[in-house]
């Protein structure tokens, strides 16, 4: 996914790692291991391009990653600042605080690249406390069938094995024909069986523990061949049918522990569901055609009918509607009437009859899922404001059905549920503002209803999440989430905020190396002996005349030449030197001319010669210059 700065963790733990799971994958599409070099991939294959999500379903962003500036620098300090007692707060704390963040860029960058590209998400929650509803807007946003089921749920490591077989029938005309499940060592032998317009099937084993032996037997003429090099849980055995199917058992030895197996294959007939959708209003009939062709060019056998179950999701077996429709040239046809509003899952099977003495194996299709809307309902049920400047105003209409027998009055209220800025959601004057609607509702009316917010402003900034409540007297009320951003200095100036950082921090560097470090020039030059000139007066280096500039912020400032010095006529032609000031008091002079010795005689009697290409020399006071016959003292 084009997702960077956030992550998802697989919690569940199990002796079969959760994460080696590619080579089951490549089993279940296209029969050979992975390897890095290979280029078939299962997007080729199956002309479709998709993500395989494997996630407990809650969105953990990495804390640490620059995407989420500035948050990521003010968790690190705080980490910094405190001890490791602390740190598991601290991070549950900016957990809460950046995970609107990073929804908000999930929503606005990743899903519409990933829909504009036609590739679609499939997720299987690793947990039996899977966020199932984030699951499901995350598959659907991407899905191009809306009615069907994209998210799944694997409870536990032996579970992967059914979810992935089923996932297959999205992408091709694979059917699982049989599905086995049960413990290691119990002795049961379960018997498997291939019909005749299977051509070939992979029976796939997956154990909880790597003690179990799968025996794989048959009194058919062909034996099952087994793929090595496989996870030591999992085993492989490529079966082929003839002319009168394939017939053998499966019995799992070893233990202890549980297993499950699932055989797969390529079906030869293929399901197409035409006329559902994706919502209905309480009372109208779900009405579509199941179409049944087959893809070895071959008729579809006497008798053929086909068996629609049809589950509300969270209600139980004990709610479910099954329907059972014989098919006439191809397409059976389904009348269903939910009696309660809810989110049904919609599961068809082909039972067949072969003209031979051999049975035939049912034939499953792809899960599809609709949505029956209760009397009062809303649409959509997501709002987003997108970005919005402080002192901005924006609307959104949401579409009100209302479907009670007796008129009401309905109040549209509003609450910000998530901020960034903050773990907590009290409320305040400075988040958004979406004020309150009252109105009354006739039984069977159809209302647009603008539900605006308004930024303050002076208001915070960062990311905000709420829900807008629809309440009516006698329905339970309907929960509307939407979001907001404000941008921030930094959003909004982006990378020129970090130039203009460094460029103060480079400055503030300079000066303080300026100031600091280079002292001006001090002193006195005194002339001293018979030297020749016209005025003979002592030279305060401090007062010579210079810039500005060169005075304070000149990285030449503690510099000094003789040429700068008032007294032209009182040194020799073709002579310069140069005084250096450092802090702390330490003067150095150079010999910058291209002619003439620069004579140094210190008090306690030491001499120095310095020509045009002499090193620089450490200047003690009171010590006497001479060039020829021009002297003097440095005070």
């Amino acid at each position: 996914m084009a997702s960077r700065g956030f992550r998802q963790r697989i919690a569940p733990q199990s002796s079969l790692p959760w994460a080696n799971l590619k080579a089951m994958v490549n089993l279940l599409t296209s029969g050979r291991r992975w390897r890095k070099a290979e280029t078939y991939s299962l997007a080729r294959r199956l002309h479709k391009r998709i993500i395989l999500l494997l996630t407990d379903g809650v969105l953990e962003p990495n804390l640490e990653d620059s995407i989420y500036a500035p948050y990521n620098t003010e968790y690190k300090f705080e980490r910094l600042r405190s001890g490791s007692a602390e740190r598991k707060r601290i991070e549950e704390k900016y957990r809460k605080m950046v995970s609107p963040v990073a929804s908000r860029m999930l929503s606005e960058s990743v899903l519409p690249q990933l829909r504009s590209e036609r590739i679609e998400i499939f997720a299987i929650g690793l947990s039996s406390e899977v966020d199932r509803d984030f699951l499901d807007a995350l598959t659907r946003s991407t899905s191009l069938d809306a009615t069907e089921q994209h998210s799944f749920v694997a409870k536990s490591p032996t579970d992967l094995v059914d979810v992935f077989a089923g996932m297959l029938r999205y992408w091709s005309d694979d059917q699982v024909f049989q599905r086995i499940s049960g413990s290691m060592g119990d002795g049961s032998t379960h018997p498997v069986y291939l019909d005749q317009y299977a051509p070939e099937a992979r029976l796939l084993v997956l154990m909880s523990s790597d003690k179990g032996v799968p025996q794989v037997s048959t009194t058919s003429s062909t034996a099952p061949s087994q793929d090595q090099n496989l996870h030591p849980q999992l085993r492989s055995y490529l079966i082929r049918s003839g002319p009168d199917g394939w017939d053998g058992t499966l019995r799992v030895d070893g233990g202890p522990g549980l297993y499950n197996a699932v055989l797969i294959g390529s079906g030869g007939f293929q399901f197409e569901l035409k006329g559902l959708n994706s919502r209905y209003e309480f009372g109208v009939p779900v009405e579509f055609d199941a179409v049944l062709h087959s893809t070895l060019n071959r008729s579809l056998p006497m008798g053929t009918h086909v068996l629609a179950k049809v589950l509300p999701r969270d209600r139980g077996e004990g709610a479910r509607v099954d329907q059972d429709r014989s098919i006439t040239n191809g397409v059976a046809h389904f009348r269903i009437e939910p009696r309660v509003p809810a989110h049904y899952l919609l599961h068809l099977t082909a039972e067949m009859n072969s003209s031979s003495a051999h049975r035939m194996l049912p034939r499953e299709c792809v899960d599809h899922e609709f949505e029956v809307m209760p009397r009062f309902f809303a649409l959509p049920d997501r709002l987003s404001f997108g970005t919005l400047e402080r002192g901005a105003s924006a609307g959104r209409e949401i579409e009100i059905h209302y479907g009670l027998p007796l008129a009401a009055e309905v109040t549209i209220s509003s609450a910000i549920t998530a901020y960034s800025r903050s773990p907590y959601t009290k409320s305040s004057p400075k988040w958004p503002q979406l004020a309150p609607i009252r109105f009354q509702v006739a039984p069977g009316a159809v209302i647009l209803k603008r539900v605006s917010i308004q930024i303050p402003r002076g208001g915070d900034w960062g990311d905000f999440q709420g829900v807008t409540s629809v309440e009516a007297a006698g329905a339970p009320p309907i929960r509307i989430r939407f979001t907001v951003h404000v941008p921030s200095v930094w959003e909004k100036t982006g990378p020129w905020i970090l130039l203009v950082f460094c460029l103060l921090l480079a400055a503030l560097a300079y000066l303080v190396w300026v100031l600091g470090f280079l002292s001006a020039p001090s002193g006195t030059l005194v002339p001293i002996g018979d030297s020749p000139g016209v005025v003979r007066r002592k030279v305060p280096l401090s007062s010579v005349r210079r810039s500005w500039i060169s005075r304070w912020l000149n990285w030449r400032r503690n510099r000094i030449r003789f040429s700068e010095l008032p007294f032209s006529d009182r040194l020799p032609k073709a002579f310069n030197a140069e005084l250096v000031f450092y802090s702390g008091g330490l003067t150095y002079i150079a010999h910058c001319g291209a002619d003439k010795i620069l004579e140094i005689r210190e008090r306690n009697g030491r001499a120095k010669r310095l020509g045009p290409n002499s090193p620089s020399y450490s200047l003690k006071k009171n010590a006497e210059l001479r060039v020829e016959q021009f002297q003097y003292r440095y005070e």
